[in-house]
């Protein structure tokens, strides 16, 4: 892992564009020259920096050219940050928000951003039960409903591939090959 400070996003950062910081941590402080410094900053890549806070991700809502935007595995985005970040950011057209802690009232602020056209928020398996519980399938079949022209809103779960939504299939099998199959509410 690696980590950025704010020493290295000087004054010639200016007309950064394009920033890259996938995996990176401790990114408290740079998260914040980033933001005054990169007014520029069209395309931010954050996939997989944990220590991100909602804080610094709040202050990129002082990046008005920003447009794409991948906060996936940041865990501690909220609907706050989201908030900064549609009010500050009016460019946003590409957002990715797996992973965070958005609920489904950050959904909401976020379908409100101007220019979006992509927006992924939706579960994985590899997200925690507790993840997985802040952004509802009502919510997310709601928005798909009233924002038909989004694209990467979709209901990335084994219970979207059940009959039922919000049901999701089990199939488990013991050591001699035998299988067991369960249906269980999605919540």
């Amino acid at each position: 892992m690696h980590a950025l400070n704010e020493v290295a996003v000087g004054p010639s950062c200016q007309l950064l564009e394009q920033l890259d910081l996938h995996g990176c941590n401790q990114l408290e402080q740079a998260m914040h020259a980033v933001a005054a410094r990169c007014p520029s900053l069209r395309t931010l890549d954050l996939y997989g920096c944990s220590d991100a806070t909602a804080a610094s991700i709040a202050a990129l809502g002082r990046c008005p050219e920003l447009s794409v935007l991948n906060l996936e595995r940041c865990s501690h985005v909220d609907d706050a940050a989201i908030a900064a970040l549609v009010q500050g950011c009016p460019r946003l057209r590409d957002v990715n928000l797996m992973g965070t802690s958005i609920s489904d009232a950050g959904l909401a602020t976020i379908l409100t951003a101007p220019m979006l056209e992509r927006l992924e928020v939706c579960h994985s398996s590899w997200l925690t039960i507790a993840q997985r519980d802040r952004i509802s399938w009502e919510a997310v079949a709601a928005a798909r409903e009233q924002h038909p022209h989004l694209k990467g809103l979709e209901w990335v779960d084994d219970a979207a591939k059940s009959e039922t939504p919000g049901l999701l299939n089990l199939k488990c099998q013991d050591a001699n090959g035998e299988e067991v199959y369960f249906k269980c509410l999605h919540m």
